[in-house]
């Protein structure tokens, strides 16, 4: 997984940087009708078995179950807000 500087620069915007240094980013997958998909929580700590980086100061986590998922993604944050670029959605019902 990647995150572009757009999106670090947006969550150091919207989060302050004293909550940013206690807390963790954390992405994990949600089976839905359509398939499994991937959504994104400001967490106090990572979860154990998580795996996780940091990217300028920015503490990420995610649960390896969806690790191949976020393989080819990029977090990008622009007009839309949050999106990960780059992610295959399953069909939907």
């Amino acid at each position: 997984m990647n995150v572009s500087s757009e999106a670090i620069a947006a969550l150091k915007d919207q989060v302050s940087a004293a909550v940013l240094e206690k807390k963790t980013i954390r992405f994990f997958g949600v089976q839905g009708c359509c398939g499994p998909s991937v959504q994104m929580a400001l967490e106090d700590q990572k979860h154990e078995s998580d795996e996780s980086f940091t990217m300028d100061g920015v503490q990420f986590s995610y649960d390896p179950a969806i690790k191949e998922m976020l393989e080819p993604v990029t977090l990008i944050f622009d007009e839309q807000g949050f999106q990960l670029q780059g992610f295959q959605a399953s069909g939907c019902c």
